[in-house]
C-alpha cells in the first residue's frame, strides 16, 4: 500500500508507488487518475478536505492541463502530497 496517513513511514520504490496508486485509486482503469479519484487519495491519507487537496493536486502536478493525472505527471503529484506532509515513498 502506498499511502498512509501523515508521519507513518512506509518505503517503496518510486515505480512501485505509481503501480501502486494506479491499481488502488485509479477507479475505472483508463491509466490516469482524476479529481475524483484524487480526492479519494487524499481521503485515504487523511485529509479533512480530499476535494480542495485533489484541487490543488491538479493545479500543481496536471503538467498537460488536460484535467488528469497521467503516468508521466505522477512523480509530481506523489512530491506535492510530500510537500504538504503526507508521507508517501
Amino acid at each position: 500500500m502506498p499511502v498512509c496517513p501523515k508521519n507513518v513511514p512506509l518505503a517503496l520504490p518510486d515505480d512501485n508507488v505509481k503501480r501502486a496508486l494506479m491499481r488502488e485509486f485509479d477507479t475505472n482503469k483508463d491509466g490516469r487518475l482524476s479529481k475524483e479519484e484524487l480526492a479519494a487519495f487524499f481521503k485515504k491519507l487523511g485529509s479533512h478536505f480530499p476535494g480542495l487537496r485533489a484541487f490543488r493536486a491538479m493545479h500543481h502536478a496536471d503538467g498537460d492541463g488536460d484535467g488528469f493525472i497521467d503516468d508521466h505527471e505522477m512523480k509530481e503529484l506523489i512530491d506535492c502530497a510530500r510537500k504538504w506532509g503526507y508521507i508517501v515513498i
